[in-house]
């Protein structure tokens, strides 16, 4: 994983707090279990363009 992979979880998890959404209503509105996205939040998966795009 690059070192970009590695920040962008935890800013899509920041920008989520930020907007006051629990996990579980943005994976749901991503399509995605909040088990993925809790992966991705903590930068243990990759999230493909097409999934980022979703959550801008």
């Amino acid at each position: 994983m690059s070192q970009l992979d590695l920040k962008i979880g935890p800013k899509i998890k920041s920008f989520r707090r930020q907007l006051g959404l629990q996990a579980n209503k943005l994976a749901e509105d991503l399509g995605i279990s909040p088990s993925y996205l809790n992966l991705i939040e903590s930068g243990k998966r990759k999230i493909d363009g097409d999934l980022l795009l979703l959550v801008l």
